[in-house]
């Protein structure tokens, strides 16, 4: 059978085409994926805050179900499983191949694109693990567990930074946001770890700039990557990074109403559950079992 040239074009642009649309929405989806991941712990941290001030200021006796709840290893579990989920989702791509340079010594950029996306989950997952075992059985490395999150938030913070090389303005403007909020995620980290009984809890800080952290990645995949081919911004306008950075505004406010609302919504919860008799278990120790 002849060469057909034309043929062959026309499957090279197809194969090319196709390329470029699971690499768009594979970018979506990894924004999507991130940003729900971050928004989650900041959840996870006000319910960390909701449940200890009801033990706080109640006096929430062993033997309720509230104390138990509180005694779970919840985040560093939430860190491993996204942790591990985000390395899967990497490694399990058809493209993506250990290799950083070719055999003629260029680099590849798409692997290296994705060894930034382990750079970035690696330390969240590491932070999981050192959580588990500081909370069950190495209390010897809870010192240990919070600095590694607050190394982990630092990083993404940096590296976010550094991703905004030669991007266009709008790029630019949401990775700059995205990166500033990650640096306040991390300042309020330290000061909660270094502050522990301080009057003001700066865990809801933290919590906000997780969460704010987390919403505005889930943007960034909407305007950055539309899954919709019919809407398009214009990544060099002005007036497009103004609205932006107005968007950014809104998510703030939402963000403090949310939280607000769940930490209300919650503690009315826990007052009412721990007055429940369904609640107040007993648990049996080997003295009653004699």
């Amino acid at each position: 059978m002849p060469f057909d040239a034309n043929l062959d074009t026309t499957q090279s642009q197809w194969l090319s085409t196709e390329s470029n649309y699971q690499n768009q929405h594979g970018v979506f989806y990894g924004h999507v994926a991130g940003g729900t991941a971050f928004l989650l712990c900041g959840i996870i941290w006000m319910l960390k805050y909701s449940f200890s001030s009801i033990v706080q200021q109640q006096a929430v006796p062993p033997n309720n179900a509230i104390f138990h709840i509180q005694k779970l290893p919840i985040e560093g579990l939430y860190w491993f499983f996204a942790g591990s989920l985000a390395l899967i989702q990497i490694f399990s791509n058809s493209s993506f191949t250990l290799n950083l340079m070719t055999e003629e010594g260029d680099f590849i950029p798409n692997n290296l694109h994705e060894w930034q996306h382990v750079s970035l989950s690696a330390p969240f997952l590491l932070y999981g693990c050192t959580k588990i075992m500081a909370e069950t059985k190495y209390p010897a490395l809870i010192g240990l567990a919070d600095p590694m999150g607050i190394i982990a938030c630092g990083i993404f913070g940096l590296v976010m930074l550094l991703h905004t090389y030669a991007m266009d303005p709008v790029n630019a403007q949401i990775h700059y946001l995205l990166s500033a909020t990650s640096f306040c995620t991390t300042v309020s980290f330290v000061t909660d770890y270094a502050l522990p009984n301080n009057r003001i809890p700066f865990i809801i800080v933290r919590a906000f700039f997780m969460l704010l952290q987390g919403t505005w990645m889930v943007q960034a995949a909407f305007v950055l990557e539309p899954p919709n081919d019919d809407v398009t911004w214009d990544l060099n306008d002005e007036v497009t990074v103004m609205f932006i950075s107005t968007v950014y505004v809104w998510h703030a406010l939402c963000d403090m109403a949310f939280l607000a609302l769940l930490n209300c919504v919650v503690q009315t919860s826990l007052r009412q559950l721990r007055k429940s008799p369904f609640v107040n278990y007993k648990v049996l120790s080997s003295t009653d079992d004699e």
